[in-house]
């Protein structure tokens, strides 16, 4: 029991007996006393206040020692509790420089590595039982940069400066091409250097873009300086910026500097009769309007005398002008020429006569140019799709009137317009990145493409409307450059809607099927058991067909539903860690009295050996990997070898299937993944089949966000493959997690 409280609850208790205890002290005392006074009362009397007031310091001690513990607890309390989130927050830190992508590295004052975390791990191919304190980090780096990198460290040791650097890896060194790395020294708190941290980001995407850049910046420089227009660039308060290099060379400017280009005086060239002119026009030109005129040149400041010049604005994403562009270009000789023409219709009548009849054959010319642009226009204009030309810009620059109607905007509002603030594309209900539509592969690529209705692709207009399509994209060449795309499309909602009307119908079906048809089967099986009695041989053959066909539709009925599942979206997934290389072998081993019948192999390769494990739904994996394997075997002769394949390259693990078979007829590849088709070829082999299998693989690697193809020569064979995408390493060591 707590004292404390002890005494606190029995104070008064503990009063009382020391009264009693005073009482039979002075009882005692008075019978041996024969002569009691007022002394001895008083006596009495003090030693009943001494009682209370020892009572009343024990009451006050006793509080004090009840708050002092109090306060302790709630002490304790908090301080158990900063305990606890000091080891949350332990974790936390631990977990976040684990999972974070980039690669951090700890080394010791003698230059040894101490920590390397989870992303440096996979980026330079190091496990979990590899001696981190042995490795050389510095080899992983090209060679010319290994001695900036030594420094640097060297830097941070010795002086405690933190210090930035961006290097190339070697490729067997690191799964990153470039990096950029901050090296900076830890203290203790004496100042003194204990230790150096090093974080490194991948930096291989942006490095690419700034050598495109450059690339795409030298060939604008490159263009402007080999065209033999002289072009001069102003500001938007008409100062002279820049003049190209046939700009300098017109007006003998090859020897200056650019600072002295700048403060050129161009008007000084110009003739004063038309200087005038070339202001009003500069003033036009920065209010946004363009302008073509012609000039003369003052003798010697130019190489030709007359140019034909015009000032148009370059205006900015606001509609203002930013700049303002100068061209020229010489017609000295032209001026010349058209001033001897003018002699000569001067001198003589049939000179005169001549020309005119020259000039009608022009304006004849003129006129069928003219026709033949409005017959093109016309056909385009009366084609029934919705067609639009776009430039390597992604800009409008021709729509016809289908298109204008489908889009809901007339031309002369798109005309000049990035087509991607238009149309916006989605995959289903997903909007689809700029750097991932369509337009891209052509137009960056210069790959036809085909969308069909089973691609699932749709375009939102401006008004908000949003609508399946089909199209066709092809891209425009000229002079082995790609300078822009053509793009036919069509509105396909009401094609959508019969095709989900297909599928909802072929799900009612399937359904309704299912009840009847299980009935059949088990009344055959009952049958040949015997249950209603013994069968005759010829009897219990036609209920054993029957048995096998009605077996038969029960699975093509499943496969409808899976397949009616999937393109509605509705299949469940459990996602679960795995060995695809496991579950290949368990779908050929299943399989196994198919393949004997025919006296088929297979052989099974991983790269790397063994594979990672895997996350991925396991019934949707073993439909994928058992159809594709089935289909090698059914379509393969006797004695053949079926090849797969499970290699991992770079973030996707790709897997194939490759058969000895029939092959696939050139002309019949585009329907492949068609629900119910089959190949000539394969019906002639194998009468009986749906047609569904393929369809069903396609939507499910799909849906996991994998890609399906095939390669296949008629005769001598097919191989299938899939992909699977990688999200990142799972928490243990060799195991790849997959999105789905």
């Amino acid at each position: 029991m707590n004292p404390i409280k002890l005494i606190k609850n029995n104070t008064v208790g503990f009063l009382m007996i020391l009264f009693v205890v005073g009482g039979v002290f002075v009882y005692v005392y008075l019978l041996t006393e024969k002569d009691a006074s007022f002394f001895h009362l008083l006596i009495f009397s003090a030693y009943l206040a001494f009682n209370l007031m020892v009572a009343i310091l024990v009451k006050y001690f006793s509080s004090n020692l009840e708050k002092n513990e109090r306060e302790y607890r709630n002490l304790f309390e908090k301080t158990k509790k900063a305990e606890l989130e000091a080891v949350a927050n332990e974790q936390k830190y631990r977990d976040l420089i684990e999972n974070t992508p980039l690669c951090i590295k700890v080394f010791d004052k003698n230059g040894k590595m101490t920590f390397l975390n989870k992303g440096g791990r996979e980026e330079h191919f190091i496990k979990d039982t590899d001696d981190i304190s042995k490795w050389d980090w510095v080899k992983t780096v090209k060679e010319k940069y290994q001695s900036e990198a030594r420094e640097k460290f060297k830097a941070a040791f010795e002086k405690g400066e933190s210090s930035r650097i961006e290097f190339e890896h070697t490729p067997e060194g690191s799964s990153h091409e470039w990096c950029s790395s901050l090296i900076s020294p830890i203290k203790d708190k004496d100042g003194n250097v204990k230790s150096v941290l090093f974080l490194s980001d991948d930096i291989t995407a942006l490095k690419h873009a700034e050598l495109e850049a450059k690339k795409n910046e030298q060939m604008f420089h490159t263009l402007i300086d080999e065209t033999p227009l002289c072009i001069k660039w102003f500001d938007n308060a008409g100062k002279l910026l820049s003049v190209n290099k046939g700009g300098r060379e017109e007006h003998f400017l090859t020897d200056k500097t650019d600072e002295e280009v700048r403060n050129w005086d161009y008007m000084g060239c110009i003739d004063e009769g038309y200087r005038p002119l070339v202001a009003d026009k500069m003033s036009a030109a920065l209010r946004g309007e363009t302008n073509s005129f012609e000039i003369k040149h003052v003798p010697e400041t130019s190489k030709g005398i007359w140019c034909l010049s015009t000032l148009t604005p370059v205006k900015d994403n606001l509609g203002k002008v930013a700049y303002v562009l100068f061209l020229s270009r010489d017609i000295t000789d032209e001026k010349i020429i058209d001033e001897e023409r003018k002699k000569n219709l001067e001198k003589s009548e049939e000179t005169k006569a001549a020309l005119f009849n020259i000039l009608d054959d022009v304006k004849e010319s003129e006129k069928t140019v003219k026709d033949e642009r409005d017959r093109s226009s016309a056909i385009i204009s009366s084609i029934g799709e919705n067609l639009l030309v776009i430039n390597k810009d992604y800009k409008i620059v021709l729509m016809n009137a289908v298109a204008e109607k489908t889009i809901g905007l007339a031309s002369d509002k798109v005309i000049g317009q990035d087509i991607r603030k238009i149309i916006g594309v989605f995959k289903g209900d997903k909007l689809i990145a700029e750097e991932d539509r369509p337009l891209e592969k052509v137009i960056k690529k210069g790959i036809a493409l085909n969308i069909n209705l089973e691609d699932n692709f749709y375009y939102q207009i401006s008004n908000g409307a949003k609508f399946p399509v089909m199209l066709i994209s092809t891209p425009l060449v000229r002079d082995g450059d790609i300078s822009g795309a053509v793009l036919v499309f069509r509105d396909i909602t009401k094609e959508k809607t019969l095709d989900e009307s297909k599928s909802s119908f072929i799900s009612i079906a399937s359904h309704q099927l299912r009840t009847p048809l299980t009935s059949m089967r088990w009344f055959s099986e009952m049958l040949i058991g015997g249950d209603a009695g013994p069968l005759s041989e010829e009897q219990k053959h036609f209920v054993e067909r029957i048995y096998e066909a009605t077996d038969r539709m029960i699975d093509l009925v499943n496969l409808l539903l899976q397949i009616a599942r999937v393109e509605a979206g509705r299949i469940k997934v459990e996602s679960i860690r795995l060995s695809i290389k496991d579950i290949t072998e368990s779908v050929v081993e299943s399989l196994k009295s198919n393949l004997d019948e025919k006296f088929q192999n297979v052989e099974i390769i991983t790269n790397p050996d063994p594979f990672p494990l895997i996350f991925l739904d396991q019934d949707i994996i073993w439909q994928v990997i058992q159809n594709l394997i089935s289909n090698a075997s059914r379509y393969s002769q006797e004695n053949k070898t079926i090849q797969i394949s499970i290699i991992k390259k770079g973030d996707v693990i790709e897997y194939s299937v490759r058969d000895q078979g029939i092959g696939i007829p050139i002309d019949q590849r585009v329907r492949l993944f068609e629900k119910f088709f089959r190949a000539e070829n394969a019906l002639k082999m194998v009468p009986e089949g749906s047609g569904l299998g393929l369809s069903l693989v396609k939507s499910l690697v799909e849906g996991w966000g994998g890609k399906i193809w095939f390669e296949s020569e008629e005769g001598k064979g097919a191989t299938f493959f899939f992909t699977i995408p990688a999200s990142g390493m799972a928490s243990k060591e060799g195991e790849v997690k997959l999105a789905v």
